[in-house]
């Protein structure tokens, strides 16, 4: 045995190197734990039993798993945890856009915070010319019974409609309130995440389409 300091010969039992002094023990201490570190990084095992295996080795000779089945296992538990990741996303945000032309006539924008119990929404609904009105809502989602995303009108863009349309049967002559009606009717046509309450409740959310937060948010709630 040599110390690993000067090169000197050391005698088996030795603690000390007689002709620099160095520490024997601390020595062997170092080398072995450099050694088991380099077992750790390199050693390759089985996931189905533990057995070590070479490198190149594409079944386990112990229980004759496919080294590389695991491989694709392994891969399909990181994709399923980045899922899960993205699915426990803590906040979503939506935006409907209505424009006439340029001119960009209601704007309703929803943040909506998930702390895994309920969801925290806070909307904020922005019409040209008019004041701009805030919603806040809570809901666990063990209230929420089912959602849908779906097509529909809204309730104060098709009444208005309808008003223009009466007023249009008194004077068919004025063809303003025919272009009035089709207004109405366009910035009244939208998608929307409907959320159905257990207690026969609904809440609205305006989007633009499938964006990613939508499916996501989907993906959450998990009831449709």
């Amino acid at each position: 045995m040599k110390c690993e300091n000067c090169g000197n010969e050391v005698r088996e039992g030795a603690k000390f190197c007689s002709k620099c002094g160095s520490n024997i023990l601390e020595q062997q201490e170092d080398h072995s734990g450099k050694h088991n570190v380099h077992e750790t990084k390199t050693e390759k095992r089985c996931v189905n039993c533990g057995n070590v295996l070479r490198e190149e080795s594409k079944f386990c000779p112990k229980c004759g798993s496919s080294t590389l089945e695991q491989k694709e296992d392994v891969s399909t538990l990181k994709d399923e945890e980045k899922d899960k990741a993205e699915q426990s996303k803590g906040t979503f945000y939506f935006e409907k856009v209505k424009m006439i032309g340029r001119l960009r006539y209601k704007i309703i924008r929803t943040e909506v915070s998930n702390n895994e119990e309920r969801l925290e929404i806070s909307q904020k609904i922005h019409r040209f010319l008019r004041k701009e009105k805030e919603n806040h809502l809570e809901i666990k989602l063990s209230e929420i019974g089912s959602m849908e995303l779906k097509t529909k009108m809204d309730f104060w863009d098709t009444l208005y409609a309808a008003l223009f349309g009466v007023m249009f049967l008194m004077n068919i002559t004025d063809v303003a309130w025919l272009l009035l009606i089709a207004v109405s009717l366009y910035t009244g046509y939208g998608k929307v995440l409907n959320l159905k309450m257990k207690n026969g409740l609904n809440f609205e959310i305006p989007v633009n389409g499938m964006t990613e937060d939508v499916e996501q948010f989907r993906l959450l709630i998990g009831k449709e």
